[in-house]
């Protein structure tokens, strides 16, 4: 899922709205009450399989380049020692 910011900004508000309606006993019906309480927690199954995507790519990034660097450093390692070997023999 890739949401626009606005988007979030949106599904965060709505949710903060449904908190306040179930809450409120004096304008809001039982039966009111569970239509805004899916609404809020499908709002918040949203945001959180958004920040869960969010947390895989980053991850992903950072492992990536930490392979990358260590493959770097291994590459240079094996050149250093076969010119120092070429040199030697």
């Amino acid at each position: 899922m890739a949401f626009k910011p606005e988007e979030i900004k949106h599904l965060e508000t709505l949710s903060e709205e449904m908190v306040k309606l179930i809450g409120d006993r004096d304008t809001t019906s039982g039966e009111a009450s569970v239509i805004y309480s899916k609404i809020g927690n499908i709002c918040t199954r949203a945001l959180a399989g958004h920040a869960a995507t969010v947390a895989k790519r980053e991850t992903r990034t950072q492992k990536a380049s930490k392979f990358q660097i260590a493959r770097q450093a291994r590459r240079t390692k094996d050149n250093t020692s076969q010119t120092q070997t070429k040199a030697t023999v």
